[in-house]
């Protein structure tokens, strides 16, 4: 029998995919509770202020945080399906994409939503524009992390590992940030983990719009998220494939 071609079968992955959690009010629901109040606790901590660096910091964090929990354990808790279809020839690229684009889904709602609420609660830039802005930067944070989950997925061999790995991957993206160090970020070690950071480009992304930055850095530091995810699928595609040798 002929292997289904790359398309149709990302075509099912997406459709199976998207029914996995649609058929999961529960988690669904858990999934998108959790952002407004995130949003809540960020709006908060600086309830009528203006937002700091420190603010947009912490939004970063908050949808890294948030987008890599979405899919520590995709794969994992799937390790059984996955090895016995991979029997059938199933293309690596259709599967995890296929998780990624379902779940780059789901970080735009939870985006919108952790930003809805904060934005009652403190002054975050005014104007559709700009509110549109944070929450594509938000956005292309979480379905970046998005990506560092699902390769954190391929490595576990259990839902438990998953979620511990998670914080141990998520906090020297904290550290090593320049709002955190200050001037020792320029120091040669921080100053490389830092660039290969998603807190990075999030939250610059972020500062970007809070102080009304040049259109090319938003799009540079945008680029560099997309380029990060792509790293990272390609991460858990190579680990996939060396499970099966």
């Amino acid at each position: 029998m002929a292997r289904p071609g790359f398309s149709s079968q990302l075509s099912t992955l997406l459709d199976r995919t998207l029914m996995i959690y649609l058929g999961s009010p529960s988690t669904l629901l858990i999934m998108l509770l959790q952002p407004p109040l995130v949003g809540a606790i960020l709006g908060l901590a600086w309830k009528d202020q203006e937002p700091t660096n420190a603010t947009f910091l912490c939004m970063a964090i908050a949808a890294i945080y948030i987008g890599a929990m979405n899919s520590a354990t995709a794969i994992v808790r799937e390790r059984a399906i996955l090895e016995r279809e991979r029997m059938f020839r199933l293309s690596i690229w259709a599967y995890l994409l296929s998780k990624a684009a379902v779940l780059a889904g789901v970080c735009v709602a939870q985006m919108v939503l952790l930003l809805v609420v904060q934005s009652n609660l403190m002054h975050l830039p005014a104007g559709v524009g700009n509110h549109l802005l944070l929450a594509v930067a938000l956005t292309l944070a979480a379905a970046c992390a998005t990506g560092l989950g699902l390769s954190i997925s391929a490595f576990a061999r259990s839902t438990y590992v998953a979620v511990l790995l998670v914080p141990v991957l998520i906090i020297p993206q904290i550290v090593f940030t320049e709002v955190v160090l200050k001037g020792g970020i320029d120091r040669q070690i921080p100053e490389v983990v830092e660039k290969v950071t998603i807190t990075k480009w999030g939250y610059e992304a972020l500062y970007m719009v809070g102080h009304d930055g040049p259109w090319g850095d938003f799009v540079g530091s945008a680029a560099m998220m997309l380029l990060l995810l792509v790293g990272f699928l390609a991460v858990a595609a190579f680990k996939l494939k060396l499970d099966e040798v």
